[in-house]
């Protein structure tokens, strides 16, 4: 036999390390005291030795778990896991994660039993975490007082540092919550006014707008040079086709700007080509500025100003509540962030209380939230002296309370959600925890619990036609830049009428009166 349980003092000597393969004293495999059939019982047998797994029969695996009574703490989080009252007034644990590892049990012969210890976590290990009383049910597994603990449960460092954990059999999956009235005054530059009429197109398309529409100015004038010929002298010639190229481009730019094409078709087949050109560029263009525009509309976030992300909130300097159990995480994820801890039920509370400005929460509590199931238990502590009014904003008949939250931004986080086991059954649990994720039975418990879920009180943020309406900031920089041409305009008038102003004068000075000339030969 040349694989031995491992020796440190034989290792080291061969100039090795534990779990090195210097030695065959380096490492170990597993290995089993023999049995009646073996005559020297200080001798062991190992399937390992040989490089294999005993895949006979599955006792070994089983033996942990089958037959025995679970300790088990539990605690409520509706829907995951539940405590309702039976018929004889007993207490009845439900909900879909209860349900999965209550199916996971079955893969066991005998099947164990489940002893629910009544308290949830020990009054001493809450003394050691008084942050969370889920980490403390955490450290009881660890000191043996419960086999396993029956919650919706992170998966931590913290805690994992503690006990094993068993394979996750969900995610939580967090957001930033805001109350839409958080709005943050933020002024638009000239520039960036100017710009919204604009942003449809790239610059790049908009030079390749302009570069169509001014060949298509040329060939216009073109056409007309061919059509009319060169007569004249040079200046007038010059004067002229000034002229014609500059009324070509304001009538293509014209017809551009207006959606249609307003040739005259009726001279030939020359302008009728010209004009189903800019006829079909008219049309894709505009129908392309359209739907780009649309589109921006459909996807873009809240108006500008109000808070669409946590980088928002971190800028701002916003006070973030959060999860305590999740404080390390996410301050180390968003290092520049002011963070407020406490459980997460309770941080709808705090940012009533004013002690934060946005809030963290997982789509479970952000569903809870808007079914109003945060109100009621807020509204019977209230009624209980539990919490004051001003944390608890229990208004009568305010049943859409919490409505006034949004949720905003892109995914923060997850977090994997699973039981702490003891290390005994670690290995066993585990091996039915991973069959009964791999048949389904999760998914199948969340079917046969659907009526649990809660369901939304809200109504829809706003309607579709308000969410799409446009602001006096979305339209401003289509008035100045109209108001621009239109000035463009007036300067033109008033340059032509003082034009017209001094020729009328110099013609009647020209002519002069009666009474100057009379005068002239009186003298």
């Amino acid at each position: 036999m040349d694989l031995c349980p491992e020796n440190r003092e034989l290792c080291e000597a061969a100039g090795g390390i534990l779990g090195s393969q210097v030695s065959p004293h380096c490492r170990t495999r597993k290995h089993n005291a023999g049995g009646t059939n073996i005559l020297n019982l200080s001798e062991h047998y190992s399937y390992e030795t040989c490089g294999s797994r005993n895949v006979y029969d599955t006792s070994e695996l089983l033996e942990p778990v089958a037959g025995r009574t679970i300790r088990a703490a539990a605690a409520a989080w509706a829907p995951w896991v539940i405590k309702r009252k039976n018929l004889r007034d007993e207490d009845v644990w439900g909900g879909p994660s209860f349900d999965f590892f209550k199916t996971s049990l079955e893969l066991f012969h005998p099947e164990p039993v489940i002893k629910i210890v009544p308290g949830w976590a020990t009054a001493a290990s809450r003394a050691k975490y008084p942050e969370s009383s889920y980490t403390a049910c955490v450290h009881d597994v660890a000191v043996g007082n419960f086999d396993i603990c029956l919650a919706d449960l992170w998966l931590t460092p913290q805690r994992n540092q503690l006990v094993t954990f068993l394979p996750a059999v969900r995610q939580d999956y967090f957001y930033l919550v805001v109350k839409k009235d958080t709005y943050v005054e933020v002024e638009l530059t000239i520039w960036e006014r100017l710009s919204k009429p604009f942003s449809p197109f790239t610059p790049g398309a908009w030079l390749g707008i302009v570069g169509f529409l001014c060949i298509m100015s040329v060939l216009l004038w073109l056409r007309q040079v061919c059509e009319t010929g060169c007569h004249g002298d040079f200046k007038t010639l010059c004067k002229s086709n000034v002229v014609a190229i500059l009324r070509s481009l304001f009538f293509v730019w014209h017809d551009f700007l207006l959606g249609q094409s307003s040739m005259d078709v009726e001279t030939g087949p020359v302008r009728q080509i010209f004009s189903l050109a800019l006829a079909f560029f008219i049309l894709i263009t505009l129908a392309s500025y359209t739907a780009s525009l649309a589109t921006g509309l459909v996807v873009a976030t809240p108006p500008d100003g109000t808070i669409n992300s946590i980088d928002d909130a971190i800028r701002l300097g916003m006070k973030i509540c959060a999860p305590s159990s999740l404080l390390d995480t996410f301050s180390s994820v968003y290092r520049d962030a002011s963070f407020v801890g406490d459980e997460i039920q309770f941080l709808p509370r705090l940012l009533h209380r004013g002690q934060c400005d946005v809030m963290v929460l997982s789509q479970d509590v952000i569903q809870t939230l808007f079914a109003g199931k945060v109100r009621e238990q807020d509204c019977a502590d209230f009624r209980a002296g539990r919490i004051t009014q001003e944390e608890a904003q229990c208004r009568e008949g305010d049943m859409k309370r919490d409505c006034e939250f949004s949720r905003v931004g892109d995914l923060l986080w997850s977090v994997p959600l699973s039981f702490p086991v003891s290390e005994e059954m670690a290995h066993t649990f585990s091996w039915s925890f991973t069959a009964a994720i791999t048949r389904g039975v999760m998914e199948d418990a969340k079917r046969m619990n659907a009526q649990l879920f809660s369901q939304s009180i809200c109504e829809d943020e706003e309607s579709a036609s308000e969410s799409l309406a446009l602001t006096f900031d979305n339209m401003s920089g289509s008035m100045i830049i109209s108001f621009f041409i239109m000035m463009i305009g007036f300067v033109v008038m008033a340059g032509r009428h003082f034009y017209r102003q001094q020729a009328t004068s110099s013609a009647n000075e020209g002519e002069g009166s009666p009474d100057d000339g009379e005068l002239k030969r009186n003298v």
